[in-house]
């Protein structure tokens, strides 16, 4: 292991995370896993002990987990863990990972084209106000949003009788983004990143809740005060905080009810799906969504009785809109992804996303029921 990728600066005195570096410099990878992994078990959030496991992941050629484990890293500690760049660039090479594809809409038809090409960006208006709005309704308890710290969004919220407070800074990103990347308050290009609540206590709990790194009981409280089914909340926890999966679509593909799993003419995994349109998340790259988290399955019952709730008050923000999402999400489509890029088609539009982390080639094909 060259030196310049193990900095001795990252070994805190956790006894477990020194035996895991020690048995690493050995070449005892699956005995350092084990030891890293006992670390994050107590300390979710300690970023060297990712750092540490990917290159023992990348040693034993296991560069998928490797990525998963190195994106952790740098979410969770930029700064110290600069030199993971490195690795995350190895591990890249070593999945076969290409490059971010150009985003954009191809539309099939140039008549829907036009016509959709005015309705969507009004799509993703309403739901930023059915976010807001189903807070100050009382249908949910909290929502984050990220706003120039200038927005006058704050005021209106506080103005209408809301807590709107910033938790923390964050780097403007484009495209999809599975993760926060924290920056400081005095960097122009930062954006606040708001909690909206209808009481203060709520607002406290958001701020003891990172300020305790979340962790899983942490996750499960700040997914129960977002309004996030139980069932999707350890989805959640399953998915993306244990097994480091930043757009888990696929598995909750494979997780719906009658889902059919194979594989694609290019040897991709595939899973065939009919779902509910409510449960639809597919199209969230573009702007079209009813609901805010990731539904564990496209049959969710429980996601279907929330959108239900959020679509009645969308209804009285514009209806239009409203009925125009449900159109949209109750199309067939395929998704795939392609290392940094994700690409929906339909018979409306071939569209292209860049996300932030890389994943396994996949792909999945939704029928609505």
């Amino acid at each position: 292991m060259p030196a310049a990728l193990a900095p001795s600066a990252l070994v805190p005195l956790v006894p477990s995370l020194s035996r895991g570096v020690s048995s690493l410099r050995r070449g005892r990878c699956a005995g350092s896993i084990r030891e890293f992994s006992a670390v994050l078990e107590r300390f979710p959030a300690h970023a060297p002990a990712y750092a540490w496991r990917g290159l023992a992941q990348l040693q034993l050629d296991r560069p998928w987990e490797a990525i998963g484990d190195f994106n952790a890293a740098l979410r969770r500690d930029p700064a110290r863990c600069a030199w993971v760049k490195d690795c995350l660039a190895l591990a890249y090479r070593a999945a076969g990972v290409r490059p971010a594809r150009a985003p954009g809409l191809r539309w099939r038809s140039t008549t829907e084209g036009e016509l959709w090409s005015r309705r969507l960006p009004s799509l993703l208006r309403f739901f930023e106000a059915l976010e807001y709005a189903t807070v100050a309704a009382g249908v949910r308890r909290i929502m984050f949003r990220n706003v120039r710290p200038d927005d006058p969004f704050l005021a209106r919220a506080r103005s209408e009788g809301l807590h709107a407070e910033t938790v923390f800074y964050v780097k403007r990103f484009e495209g999809f983004s599975d993760h926060h990347v924290r920056a400081g308050a005095d960097d122009p290009q930062a954006m606040a990143h708001v909690v909206v609540a209808r009481s203060r206590r709520d607002v406290e709990r958001v701020r003891r809740l990172y300020a305790a790194c979340l962790g899983a009981a942490g996750h499960e409280e700040l997914g129960r005060l977002l309004g996030f089914p139980a069932c999707c909340r350890d989805f959640f926890r399953r998915q993306f905080v244990q097994r480091l999966i930043g757009d888990p679509v696929y598995e909750a593909a494979a997780e719906t009810a009658g889902a059919r799993l194979g594989r694609d003419e290019r040897g991709r995994e595939l899973a065939r799906v009919s779902g509910h349109p409510e449960c639809n998340v597919l199209l969230r790259y573009f702007g079209a969504r009813l609901v805010s988290w990731l539904p564990c399955s496209f049959s969710c019952e429980a996601t279907r009785r929330a959108a239900a709730r959020w679509l009645a008050v969308g209804r009285g923000i514009d209806a239009a809109a409203a009925a125009w999402t449900l159109e949209l999400l109750s199309r067939p489509m395929r998704w795939a992804c392609d290392g940094l890029s994700i690409k929906i088609d339909s018979r409306l539009f071939s569209g292209v996303a860049p996300v932030t982390s890389a994943q396994r080639p996949r792909a999945l094909r939704y029928d609505p029921l």
